[in-house]
């Protein structure tokens, strides 16, 4: 919640909401609008912008990496998310599918949702290998980071 105070974070989630648009016009294969979930851009970015230090330039370039593998997961989903809003009954009249980028574009979610229901064996294979080689990465750069802080620190 600290983040989003940040002036960096808000420009970038000022700045994502026509890229967000525009990347569902370019992803392929994509059916998802985001309107409804545009309000929710800012919590999408404001740890792109933390990783980054600040830096808004790559925050807009990882964060479309994102924003375009997210729309890719959110459009696997759809037949899943869509069931599960037609279980409960939220389902209104006249709608086909039911989407969203926040739950239904999370890669943890994908992989979970995927071990239970192997609808597609190959996507899981790809974003599992995508999400632990991102988990492995973000573990040596943090570790690495916590050393230059103590290095840091004991320099005084």
């Amino acid at each position: 919640m600290f983040l989003l105070n940040d002036s960096v974070v808000v420009t970038a989630s000022l700045l994502f909401i026509p890229i967000t648009i525009l990347v569902a016009a370019i992803v392929p294969g994509n059916v998802i609008l985001p309107f409804g979930d545009l309000p929710t851009i800012g919590f999408f970015i404001a740890m792109a912008v933390a990783v980054h230090g600040g830096n808004l330039f790559r925050t807009i370039i990882s964060g479309s990496v994102i924003m375009a593998f997210t729309f890719w997961i959110s459009n696997l989903m759809i037949g899943l998310h869509t069931q599960m809003a037609q279980g409960v009954g939220q389902v209104a009249e006249g709608i086909s599918q039911v989407a969203s980028l926040d739950q239904g574009g999370s890669p943890l979610t994908f992989i979970l949702a995927q071990i239970g229901n192997t609808t597609n064996a190959s996507a899981l294979a790809i974003v599992a290998v995508i999400y632990a080689l991102c988990v492995i990465y973000t573990a040596i750069w943090s570790r690495k980071q916590y050393k230059e802080w103590e290095e840091e620190l004991a320099q005084g």
